[in-house]
């Protein structure tokens, strides 16, 4: 019986693949990861961000009823809505609730917030520069001052929005690593 390269391949096809699917599985999925996150990159640095349609309400009885929404754009390519509730998962795992990253509908967009003492926003956006992926960080702890009134009802609850159309701008004033 003379082998042919059809039926060679018919038989050492399917061993191909198996030994290919059980060594690159990994590699593949955080490869084709980190391309889609590439992907949504901004390439250059923005010096500026926008923030608007904030709305924040907070409840100290209540903390399933919290939430967070804001619309977000930066001085080049990048606009996205951003949203957290109490539910929502941390995106840079190895933090704990202090430093919490939440993600953006924008992966190249995130953002942190805190309570105490203030309300305030961390923004963070992803820089991809040839094969480095850095991060510019604006901290805006003026931000809810300016656009927000909290308001008490007596039941230990907090809210504040700004109003339509008005906006907030903060600067990114940090260059480092991508938070992960």
């Amino acid at each position: 019986m003379t082998l042919t390269f059809a039926s060679t391949m018919r038989f050492l096809g399917p061993v191909v693949l198996i030994f290919t699917s059980l060594t690159s599985a990994t590699p593949v999925a955080l490869t084709s990861e980190r391309q889609s996150w590439r992907d949504t990159c901004t390439a250059a640095l923005p010096s500026q961000f926008t923030i608007f349609d904030f709305s924040y309400s907070f409840d100290h009885f209540n903390p399933e009823t919290d939430s967070i929404d804001f619309s977000f754009v930066d001085n080049n390519l990048i606009s996205t809505t951003c949203h957290w509730n109490w539910s929502s998962a941390i995106v840079n795992p190895n933090s704990n609730s202090n430093d919490a990253i939440y993600a953006c509908d924008n992966p190249s967009v995130r953002f942190g917030f805190s309570t105490n003492p203030a309300i305030y926003l961390n923004i963070y956006e992803v820089i991809c520069s040839g094969t480095t992926d850095s991060e510019v960080h604006g901290g805006t702890p003026e931000f809810l001052q300016a656009a927000c009134v909290s308001t008490n009802n007596g039941g230990g609850r907090y809210s504040c929005a700004l109003t339509p159309g008005s906006t907030v701008t903060g600067d990114f004033t940090d260059l480092g690593p991508v938070q992960s």
